[in-house]
C-alpha cells in the first residue's frame, strides 16, 4: 500500500539557503528537486531553482488546486508518482490527483507495477495526460 505524505509537523519549511548548502556539497550537480506546493516558502524556492535550471516537480502532497497553480506558474514541470502519497481519503472533487491531471503543463509519472495503483486508474491517468497535457 502506498505510504501517505508525511505528517505536517514532520515538514520543513523550503529555503533558498539550504537550497544552496545543498547544492554547494553536491559541487552543484542538483539537477531535479522535489517539493511539495503547500510548504511554507514553496513558491519562493521553485522560482529560485528554475531560474539556476533545476527542474521543479511535484511530490505527492495534500496541495490545494491554487498551490498546484501557483507552482506551475512558478515552474514546476512533472507531477511525481501521480495517485500514490496523497491521503488515502480525498473529497470526490476537487482533489489534488485532478487538479494534477488537469494541469496540461504538467508531465505525470506513474509508478504502474500492478501494486500502486490499478489497471483503469493508470488506462484513464495515461488519456487525461496524453490528450491535453504532457506525459513522461
Amino acid at each position: 500500500m502506498a505510504r501517505a505524505a508525511p505528517p505536517r509537523a514532520q515538514v520543513t519549511p523550503a529555503s533558498v539557503d539550504d537550497f544552496e548548502r545543498r547544492q554547494h556539497a553536491a559541487a552543484g550537480r542538483i539537477v531535479l528537486v522535489t517539493l511539495a506546493p503547500e510548504v511554507p516558502g514553496a513558491m519562493v524556492l521553485i522560482e529560485h531553482l528554475v531560474g539556476a535550471g533545476v527542474r521543479v516537480r511535484h511530490r505527492p502532497h495534500r496541495g490545494t488546486a491554487r498551490q498546484i497553480g501557483d507552482a506551475v506558474g512558478a515552474g514546476a514541470t512533472l507531477a511525481t508518482h501521480l495517485g500514490n502519497g496523497c491521503p488515502q481519503m480525498l473529497p470526490r472533487h476537487p482533489n489534488v490527483i485532478w487538479e494534477l491531471l488537469a494541469a496540461d503543463a504538467l508531465f505525470a509519472s506513474l509508478i504502474v507495477d500492478g501494486h500502486h495503483l490499478p489497471p483503469a486508474t493508470v488506462k484513464s491517468m495515461i488519456r487525461a495526460k496524453t490528450l491535453g497535457g504532457r506525459f513522461w
